[in-house]
């Protein structure tokens, strides 16, 4: 009876001791540089013309982990909302030791791309999102949301604006990975590399204007995740073009006026506090202990005018305007 219940007890503090947290890194790259907002590229495909993005936002979903000498552990459940300035990413902690490969979806499975925002607590990635990840009910979440500039008229300027949001469920996108892993202390880091500039290839940006839909160069702009294998395990940072050198970058969204959203990336790894003051010198509002990368919108009702952003911790201190307009 004592070795059984011995037995017993090894088999549970296993699975309690067992958890281990995963942890999603998604490096976003264009073409050998680091990715930022509001940087210029030079896009090579089809012509070669500058391009400087906006905003880069998409769904991952459906991630299956295969590990420890052949298990697969299921995270059908896990949703990912991932931004162009955003690298860390929380999938849970599981009963796992080293994983050998793992797969995912880009975008979101039919069951739940059509039950609505509503079914979701406000903290969920498919619950309402601002800028709108989402069509409405029942036509669904934007899988892949590319904004931006590009220079039409051949003076190096991107001046020429293009909007891409794929929507529907034929759009979605199987991604295999035989991933490169590491361990750190009670984390296992799954890194993966992004580049954006493969989603943009074969697609003449000076002529796709306003595309809400699942058309064709939506259709394009999903499939290049596989066909130019958008996601890897290998770093196109300083293979070719200009390297962008690690900076705070900060930059603000007016999709809405009334409340833009700040996107931001802050060289840190400590959290940082954000304060808005008007003109007079008032602080309007105040957030601590935010991620050093984030978009927070202003939820907040404030009057018309310029404000100041200021993220401040031991590190770093960034300010920018921000300009309100109902």
């Amino acid at each position: 009876m004592k070795n059984i219940l011995l037995f017993f007890f090894c088999m549970s503090a296993s699975c309690l001791f067992g958890q281990i947290n995963i942890e999603l890194k998604l490096n976003h790259e264009f073409d050998g540089s680091s990715f930022m907002y509001n940087q210029v590229y030079t896009n090579t495909t089809p012509h070669g013309k500058k391009v400087e993005l906006t905003r880069v936002q998409y769904y991952l979903s459906n991630f299956k982990l295969k590990h420890d000498g052949g298990q697969v552990t299921d995270l059908s459940g896990v949703y990912v909302l991932a931004s162009g300035n955003v690298s860390q990413y929380d999938l849970g902690s599981y009963n796992i030791s080293q994983i050998d490969s793992f797969s995912f979806d880009l975008g979101v499975d039919s069951l739940n791309n059509h039950i609505g925002v509503s079914n979701w607590p406000s903290t969920h990635p498919l619950a309402a999102q601002a800028p709108a990840m989402d069509w409405g009910w029942p036509a669904g979440y934007l899988f892949l949301a590319v904004e931006g500039q590009v220079d039409a008229d051949g003076d190096n300027v991107p001046e020429t604006a293009f909007l891409m949001h794929g929507i529907g469920d034929h759009l979605l996108q199987k991604v295999n990975i035989s991933s490169v892993l590491s361990e750190t202390g009670g984390t296992i880091e799954i890194l993966l590399h992004v580049n954006i500039a493969d989603w943009l290839k074969d697609i003449d940006l000076t002529n796709v204007g306003i595309q809400m839909n699942g058309g064709a160069e939506n259709q394009m702009l999903c499939a290049n995740t596989n066909t130019y294998s958008v996601f890897s395990t290998e770093s196109t940072v300083g293979l070719g073009g200009s390297v962008v050198k690690p900076k705070n970058n900060i930059y603000v969204n007016y999709q809405l006026s009334y409340a833009p959203t700040i996107c931001y990336q802050l060289i840190t790894e400590k959290k940082v506090d954000l304060t808005l003051i008007d003109q007079n010198g008032r602080i309007v509002l105040k957030e601590n202990a935010l991620q050093s990368q984030g978009n927070f919108f202003i939820q907040k009702e404030l009057a018309n005018g310029m404000y100041i952003a200021q993220f401040v911790n031991e590190e770093v201190r960034e300010t920018c305007r921000v300009l309100i307009k109902k």
